[in-house]
């Protein structure tokens, strides 16, 4: 990151960075390993996890545009949580909305 940019194309390149990791860890994650409940963590998943960080990303972009940032506006049940390539598939989007 270029420490003479301003704050808010720093923040921009933060969220860059951290999506380019979400896609690192996306591409040497096994897809069975992706959707697999776990049980000593409640059956949670993964692919939930991942959903619920891109959906904080999505929230944030939204409020830039409305003004209001609400993070409980989410959807749950989706493909990405399922779907490692449906999650590779969003996470490239959010980094072009970003960009």
């Amino acid at each position: 990151m270029n420490a003479t940019c301003s704050p808010g194309r720093a923040s921009l390149e933060a969220v860059i960075e951290v999506l380019d990791q979400g896609e690192a860890l996306l591409d040497r994650l096994p897809d069975a390993v992706y959707g697999r409940a776990l049980p000593m963590a409640f059956n949670a998943t993964i692919g939930g996890h991942y959903r619920h960080c891109l959906d904080h990303f999505r929230s944030l972009l939204a409020a830039a545009r409305r003004g209001d940032l609400d993070y409980d506006r989410r959807e749950r049940g989706t493909l990405v949580e399922r779907d490692r390539y449906a999650a590779l598939n969003a996470t490239r989007g959010l980094a072009r909305r970003v960009s």
